[in-house]
């Protein structure tokens, strides 16, 4: 394979970060117009589902990823929003469903762990929570190659 010297890789990759990175959608915020619409929505609607990203999202962003623990402020806020009558709130993460399992275990929402692979229903009564796989997954056998492929040029590629 053709050998790639750094200062052309690292050229070549911030380049392409360029084109993949709009500083206008880092921090977009909603006009007045905007939140009032989507209240008076809100207050129409007989039902509201809610999807929440956990990580960047309802937690700081951490190095360690046990300092990602949910502060009591925010497992409050969604045991309050998520027993709202006619609100479906999902916490949706690529941690495990042990994790997820562990921390959120209790509250009434729906959970979304390991990128999907694993779902479970808001916990109903005194019944622990039942996870499903999804059904949706390729077989291992079948994206494997692809993906060491994949992983295997990269790394020719860098430096």
């Amino acid at each position: 394979s053709e050998s790639v010297r750094p200062r052309e890789w690292s050229a070549e990759f911030l380049y392409a970060l360029a084109q993949v990175t709009d500083p206008g959608l880092a921090d977009r915020r909603l006009r007045m117009s905007q939140c009032n619409a989507l209240l008076e929505q809100w207050d129409k609607a007989e039902r509201r589902l809610i999807l929440c990203d956990y990580d960047g999202t309802l937690t700081p962003l951490v190095r360690s990823p046990e300092r990602a623990r949910p502060t009591r402020e925010v497992l409050g806020l969604l045991r309050r929003l998520g027993g709202e009558p006619g609100v479906d709130l999902a916490i949706v993460s690529g941690r495990d469903r042990t994790t997820m399992d562990e921390w959120f275990h209790d509250l009434p929402v729906a959970l979304i762990a390991e990128h999907g692979a694993w779902s479970s229903d808001s916990p109903s009564g005194s019944s622990p929570r039942q996870w499903r796989r999804s059904e949706q997954l390729p077989d291992a056998d079948a994206w494997m190659p692809i993906i060491r492929s994949a992983m295997l040029k990269a790394v020719e590629r860098v430096p």
